[in-house]
């Protein structure tokens, strides 16, 4: 069965003040990182959630804009499944600069291993919902929830049959919020 993933760019990046993934890290950009990690974890389809596609384009990866518009992280997951109509979709945001392909095959094994429509990450200090394999089986429920203005992933993937996969490492899953985080994050981390 061919993997399919999908790394959500949609955020406005208030707090950033611009495109986070298109922020470089090394000689790449936060995208371009997360894709080399996908594909080192067998991945090849890999597809971009925004709704801003001109700014992404460069990029080469395939571009899914949302049908449900101002519908957050959600909307990505949802046309993703719709325009992929692969059984399982792995979620990634676009904002994760210490994600390895080791996390990943982690995380995607154990969706293998588990019947559970939605496998999110765990670690000591919170869930992390949108690092997830999400199953086609969730498409009815997602587009209901959606059309209902309904748009907290943590709080859909609750109240569906679920499974989270623990970390104790919370290094690979911390996000970049502002260009400060990026700086901490590579004083901190060899890039």
């Amino acid at each position: 069965m061919t993997e399919t993933a999908v790394i959500l760019t949609g955020g406005k990046s208030l707090r950033y003040g611009r495109p986070k993934g298109l922020e470089k890290v090394g000689d790449r950009t936060l995208i371009g990182k997360l894709a080399q990690e996908l594909r080192a974890a067998g991945i090849d389809d890999i597809y971009l959630s925004t709704d801003d596609s001109e700014q992404y384009e460069f990029l080469g990866l395939p571009i899914i804009t949302d049908r449900f518009k101002d519908g957050g992280p959600l909307a990505g997951i949802h046309s993703a499944l719709l325009e992929t109509e692969t059984e399982k979709l792995i979620v990634l945001p676009c904002d994760l600069p210490g994600l390895t392909s080791v996390q990943i095959r982690i995380l995607m094994d154990a969706a293998n291993e588990n019947p559970a429509p939605v496998v999110f990450v765990k670690t000591p200090s919170q869930e992390h919902p949108l690092c997830s394999v999400i199953r086609c089986d969730l498409l009815e429920k997602l587009t209901e929830t959606l059309s209902d203005g309904k748009n907290a992933a943590l709080r859909f993937f609750k109240d569906v049959d679920h499974k989270t996969v623990y970390f104790e490492d919370e290094t690979p899953f911390m996000n970049v919020n502002t260009p400060e985080d990026l700086k901490v994050w590579e004083a901190d981390n060899v890039v």
